[in-house]
């Protein structure tokens, strides 16, 4: 990458670390984007309301390749947004990439999406619209990955991510003197029942792949010693290597949640939030990574399982071709979402080569 180009690419990464905005409140980030786009390129903006795509135009009749990017942020544990999972850099990175196709003839034209509310798993959700309408015929991602060589390709199996969703599971019961317990219904044992369960429910002889869960918080009642509490709520975060694991223990814990509040007089009830499906990568267009790795003599890496971590971009290979990788971001480097991360500028000229060699392929 050039120097006047990486010098623009870094202070823009810079600009949006500054302004993290959360999911769905990204509007100060959309403009310092388009601000960008408008003053170093020709490409043609798309305004979608809570995402955006720029588009690289080269005539009817052609191929028709698309590049993501999200562009929220963590929100933090004091309520305010950080960019610790290295969105601003992916951002950046897909201006790297507008940049490089200036004056460039690639034989496609080339869509870069710039997606609004990762971090909920609703983004992709919304902006998979997108794809029919432009009849694209491909489409690609990254994700930085920390404990990785920097600048390593990490090419990822046909599952890439886990499916994931938030429950959150609320109990009513009857409100009691804490010296007459009996007289109530404390939702406490019940809740108790549930988590012995947890691992029951989570024998992998029932499942094809990987399935975990993990409480998220338990809350009964209030600082109160003279009551017997009424009301608790759990909350979960279950995965599954494949959705249709994971649908099957929301439907085992779903029953067992009912038999139970039934059996102990409770009221119930059960939502989800933050849901993600499996991304799933095509595999042709994972061998399409591998042969552009070797060809431009870069180091790369296959994966054998899937991240645990979840990702909204199993949304677009539903619809259309494509797939999802890793580049590292350097042995022992902090953890993302954490308050120590921060997206490493040296794997930015590595990430817009890769992008830029995918359209050209």
């Amino acid at each position: 990458m050039e120097k006047d180009i990486l010098a623009k690419i870094l202070m823009l990464r810079q600009n949006l670390h500054e302004h993290a905005e959360a999911s769905e409140k990204e509007t100060e980030t959309q403009a310092i984007l388009k601000s960008f786009l408008r003053r170093h390129t020709d490409l043609q903006i798309m305004e979608k309301g809570p995402y955006f795509y720029a588009v690289h135009k080269e005539g009817e009749n052609l191929p028709n390749i698309a590049f993501r990017a999200d562009m929220d942020a963590v929100v933090g544990p004091d309520g305010k947004p950080r960019h610790m999972c290295g969105h601003d850099g992916h951002s950046a990175n897909l201006c790297a990439l507008a940049l490089l196709l200036q004056g460039q003839k690639v034989g496609k034209n080339v869509y870069l999406l710039f997606q609004h509310a990762e971090e909920t798993g609703q983004g992709a959700k919304v902006c998979r619209e997108f794809l029919a309408p432009n009849h694209i015929d491909e489409i690609y991602g990254f994700h930085n990955i920390p404990d990785y060589p920097a600048g390593q390709i990490l090419i990822l199996p046909e599952i890439s991510n886990c499916a994931s969703t938030g429950i959150t599971i609320d109990f009513t019961g009857k409100p009691s003197h804490a010296a007459y317990p009996e007289l109530g219904l404390n939702p406490v044992f019940t809740i108790a029942e549930l988590v012995k369960q947890i691992p029951s429910l989570l024998d992998p002889n029932q499942y094809q792949g990987l399935v975990l869960c993990t409480i998220v918080s338990c809350r009964v009642g209030d600082s109160a010693f003279g009551v017997s509490p009424a009301k608790g709520q759990l909350l979960l975060t279950v995965r599954a290597k494949f959705e249709e694991d994971l649908e099957k223990l929301k439907t085992q814990m779903e029953e067992f949640i009912k038999e139970k509040a039934v059996a102990a007089g409770l009221q119930w009830q059960i939502s989800y939030q933050e849901s993600f499906p499996e991304t799933r990568n095509h595999l042709a267009c994972n061998e399409k990574l591998k042969q552009i790795c070797q060809k431009e003599n870069l180091p790369y890496q296959e994966l054998a399982e899937p991240f645990r971590w979840s990702e909204d971009y199993g949304y677009y290979t539903k619809e259309v071709p494509g797939c999802f990788f890793g580049i590292g971001d350097g042995k022992g480097y902090p953890q993302i979402h954490t308050e120590n991360y921060c997206f490493p500028d040296e794997i930015l000229p590595t990430a817009a080569a890769i992008f830029l060699a995918l359209a050209k392929a």
